[in-house]
Formats: C-alpha cells, sequence, structure tokens
C-alpha cells in the first residue's frame, strides 16, 4: 500500500470551541468538539514549559492568551488536538523539538497542522502570525524565542504536501515600537525572516 499523501500546513485563525465541550460525551472523546473541529487537523498555541504538556482531557491549561478561559480556543481547558509550542523562554526552547518531530509525523501521515493567525487592531489589517507575539512578546531574548518557533514552522512547511497562507499574513518584529511588518505569503518569507532579521 502506498504512503499517504502528507497533509498540509494552514494559517489560519482556531474556531474556538463550544462552551462545556468538556461536559460532552463520551468523557474521553467529548463529540461537540468534533462540530467545529476537524478530526484530522491539529491546532497550535504559544505556551510555556509548564503548560505546554497535556494533561487529563478537558482539564484547565492555566494561562492567558491561546491559553486563557476568557478568549483561548478551547476555554482553558487541554485538548489533544491543540499542541502547545513553547514561546516564553529562550532557555525551553530545546523542548520543542519533540512537538515539532511529532507535528512532523502527524504530516507525514496525511493529517493537517494550523499555525495560529489573528486580526491584531492595534498593528495592522491582516493575519498576525501569533505564536508568541501576544503574552509572548515583552520575554527576554524574544528574537531568539521567535527564530526557534518561525524555524519550527519551516521545518513542517518542508514537510507538508501543501502551505496555505491566507491573504494579508504578516510576522511582526516586536523588538521595537512600533513593530516592523514583515508579510508572509509564503515558507520563503519566513525563511528569510530567521536569516536575514533574526540570523
Amino acid at each position: 500500500m502506498a504512503d499517504p499523501a502528507p497533509g498540509s500546513l494552514q494559517f489560519a485563525e482556531i474556531p474556538r470551541l463550544p462552551d462545556h465541550w468538556w461536559d460532552g460525551a463520551p468523557k474521553s472523546d467529548p463529540a461537540p468538539v468534533w462540530t467545529v473541529w476537524d478530526r484530522s487537523t491539529w491546532y497550535t498555541w504559544g505556551a510555556n514549559s509548564g503548560n505546554y504538556l497535556q494533561g487529563p482531557i478537558g482539564s484547565l491549561i492555566g494561562g492567558g492568551g491561546m491559553a486563557g478561559v476568557a478568549h483561548g480556543p478551547t476555554r482553558g481547558r487541554m485538548h489533544p488536538h491543540y499542541i502547545g509550542i513553547i514561546t516564553m523562554n529562550d532557555a525551553d526552547m530545546p523542548l520543542n523539538a519533540p512537538v515539532y518531530a511529532g507535528l512532523e509525523a502527524l504530516i507525514a501521515k496525511g493529517d493537517n497542522v494550523v499555525i495560529p493567525v489573528f486580526v491584531d487592531p492595534q498593528i495592522v489589517p491582516g493575519f498576525k502570525l501569533s505564536l508568541g507575539t501576544g503574552i509572548g512578546s515583552n520575554q527576554p531574548n524574544w528574537g531568539d524565542i521567535q527564530k526557534n518557533v518561525l524555524s519550527g514552522i519551516i521545518q513542517l512547511g518542508k514537510a507538508a504536501g501543501s502551505v496555505e497562507i491566507p491573504k494579508g499574513t504578516y510576522w511582526p518584529d516586536l523588538r521595537q515600537s512600533p513593530p516592523k511588518i514583515y508579510p508572509i505569503a509564503s515558507l520563503d518569507d519566513i525563511s528569510s525572516i530567521v536569516d536575514d532579521v533574526l540570523g
């Protein structure tokens, strides 16, 4: 039997799960999740070393932003398809290597991986790449953290059968105010940021 075609890497807003989805049946795989999410898609979010590992399904992640109860896609709860990528501490970046490898394996078997973007009206119109550009944006060595995150995204994109980036996607260099905006239309644009801006 032929190997499956690799899945896609998608830059997209992550749909928000229904309130109290974790109370749905069965407990081990609450059905309300799949009214919003796709079973063959895995969604990434900006984590720290204290909350990136999965606990029991539906348990509190603990954190703000994408991990938060108020605005997070999972309403602040753990789900196996919600994968934390550490964006908060430069010293913790080696912990991301097995996370990227796991996501690459999912792509290889034909599943899709979503890199979160969202509209940030305080910067510019369009979709801001949102791994470490929110709560994580004031961390020491932010540029080095972003280099790891963006390099991981490039690794996933190279493994993918396709890369889907909506028009208007950008990465903000938050080491300056106002941030310098770098449009992202392809993996090459991300490579240029890693090599020429963060190098």
